[in-house]
């Protein structure tokens, strides 16, 4: 059975058009995964500075089926919004998703699917 990390890295390696930097070493990680609370989930840097994270979807976003788009994506932190946005848009539209920080994207393909 795959890891968290190994099912999510296969996904993302099965399209071509995918592009994901090299990542980083182990020692050179910023954020840890803290756990989740109440459904909000908690972060630590390396300066033991504590971050929140909801993943939730933002319903006031209009979105709009009959329009092929581009979506632009900073940041993963919020999977199910992400997912809810690819699932209810244009089946042309497409998206671009960047996760700047590679840190965070390695501590988020162990923990999230």
């Amino acid at each position: 059975m795959q890891t968290t990390w190994e099912d999510n890295l296969s996904r993302l390696y099965a399209n071509s058009h995918h592009y994901i930097e090299e990542m980083p070493e182990q020692s050179d990680l910023v954020y840890q995964y803290i756990g989740i609370d109440a459904g909000e989930e908690f972060f630590t840097d390396d300066k033991g500075k504590v971050y929140l994270v909801k993943d939730e979807v933002d319903r006031s976003y209009e979105i709009r089926p009959f329009l092929r788009e581009l979506h632009v994506i900073i940041g993963i932190t919020s999977v199910q919004e992400i997912s809810y946005l690819i699932e209810k848009s244009n089946n042309n539209s497409h998206f671009l998703i960047i996760e700047p920080n590679s840190s965070l994207f390695f501590m988020l393909c162990n923990i999230k699917k």
